[in-house]
């Protein structure tokens, strides 16, 4: 019915009322806030990409638990991409009018799409806490969700969120008058559609922080009070485990809810306001709703910062991606200097064709202009030690991105500076190559097969 009353109006004409909203100018604050949301956005994605990252990279950590916060994640990721408030203030000049403008207002420049991402973390968050309550305090009853199962629940989150969110993407339109998109959050619609905003916050806000509230106290209490869910556990590492779950999931439940508890509460306000008190307090009441915008915000970029604080899996998942984009960036590096020009491992190789083709390696696995997708395929792992045998065998060890594996060269290139009798390893190498000729010869023919069937796995 609400939608409808403004679709009336747009169609019409404006009432008198509404009309004594201000045009939107950009100001200096739109641009200060631009620039703090630029910076949020960025960090927001980085963190939770790692997020993701982390808990698929990681099997112990495929758990019902861990999806779910994958999900949350992914939830963060599309406010965050979506989110229109970094660069809208700027677009809003050349915004496009009629249709078009009005499609665009719902899919990028308005809030449709981030309030299906704002419902689909409120339910996670909601799935997350019932799921814990009955994992901790009714251990005994059938109702948790399997890893198996849970594609399926979050399937029906993203669902629920899509179809509640529907009347906000009817709503959302382009106003020629304002010069800007027109959501039922805003200043100039909160009022005139105030069934819709307090039934959103309802539906939205209060009934699943009854949800939250209730399960987390629950949990709360059994923890640390009547220490019912500890005597459950299986031994003081169980325990331990349980309490800093319940604590992670806590602060990632009231995080969210500081930062969206203001702006629920403002718009609420301003639904139930007088319009002519609106219009009156208009320019204070926009800062306030940037404000209270902005930490909608901060939300999505707050979970990855409490995860690596609390949780000892996903800080270590964090720096074992962290020294690894390292030990690949010093790599890729390593390789660019090379191709530049002939170096000393170039002519190690060249005077040691062994290390070029073998029956060990099979391949040209230290041809340097290839080293660059070093960090993409298995190089393997010289054994070393065997290099100051008499016969200087290596061992072709596989191996899964060893940081060993990418400086095989350079431990060859080692062992030749610091062995007086550099020249003769090689040599020895080689001539204990041309001996077994014969069992190489066969090798090298099943290694030529290989190589015509799989040249794209390793380039």
């Amino acid at each position: 019915m609400e939608t409808k009353s403004m679709s009336g109006v747009n169609s019409t004409g404006i009432t008198e009322t509404r009309a004594d909203f201000k045009r939107f100018e950009i100001q200096d604050f739109d641009i200060i806030f631009g620039v703090l949301y630029g910076v949020i956005v960025l960090l927001g994605l980085i963190g939770n990409i790692l997020v993701v990252a982390v808990v698929k990279r990681t099997p112990s950590m495929h758990t019902t638990t861990n999806f779910l916060l994958v999900n949350l994640a992914v939830a963060d990721i599309i406010t965050l991409l979506w989110n229109p408030r970094t660069y809208s203030f700027a677009f809003y000049p050349i915004h496009p009018r009629g249709v078009l403008g009005d499609y665009i207002c719902k899919f990028f420049t308005g809030n449709a799409v981030i309030s299906v991402a704002i419902g689909a973390s409120v339910f996670t968050l909601s799935t997350v806490a019932v799921e814990r309550y009955h994992a901790l305090v009714k251990p005994m009853k059938r109702l948790r969700i399997q890893a198996e199962s849970v594609k399926y629940v979050i399937t029906v989150i993203w669902a629920v969120a899509f179809l509640i969110t529907i009347p906000d993407f009817i709503a959302v339109h382009y106003d020629v008058r304002y010069n800007r998109c027109i959501c039922p959050f805003s200043l100039e619609a909160a009022n005139e559609l105030r069934v819709h905003v307090l039934c959103t916050v309802s539906f939205l806000g209060v009934l699943p922080f009854m949800v939250l509230g209730f399960c987390y106290l629950q949990i709360i209490r059994g923890i640390f009070f009547q220490k019912t869910i500890i005597g459950q556990a299986q031994g003081e590492e169980d325990t331990k485990s349980k309490k800093k779950l319940a604590k992670l999931l806590i602060s990632v439940t009231l995080a969210f809810y500081t930062c969206y508890l203001p702006y629920g509460t403002f718009i609420s306000f301003i639904a139930l306001s007088n319009k002519t008190d609106v219009i009156k307090h208009q320019d204070t009441y926009i800062i306030c709703l940037k404000v209270v915008e902005f930490l909608v915000t901060c939300s999505s970029f707050l979970n990855p910062i409490l995860y690596a604080f609390q949780s000892t899996n996903y800080r270590q998942g964090f720096m074992a991606i962290f020294r690894l984009s390292v030990q690949n960036s010093m790599l890729l590096t390593s390789c660019k200097g090379v191709r530049k020009g002939e170096t000393e491992k170039d002519k190690v190789l060249k005077s040691s064709p062994s290390l070029g083709r073998s029956p060990f390696f099979g391949r040209q696995l230290f041809n340097l202009n290839r080293v660059s997708v070093a960090s993409d395929i298995t190089l393997g792992e010289l054994n070393y030690q065997s290099l100051r045998t008499s016969n200087v065998s290596f061992q072709f060890v596989n191996t899964e991105r060893s940081p060993s594996s990418h400086n095989a060269v350079d431990s060859y290139l080692d062992l030749r500076k610091k062995d007086v009798n550099g020249k003769e390893i090689a040599d020895n190498f080689d001539n204990s190559h041309e001996k077994q000729s014969s069992i190489a010869s066969k090798r090298r023919q099943k290694v030529m097969a290989w190589e015509d069937k799989d040249t794209v796995q390793l380039q």
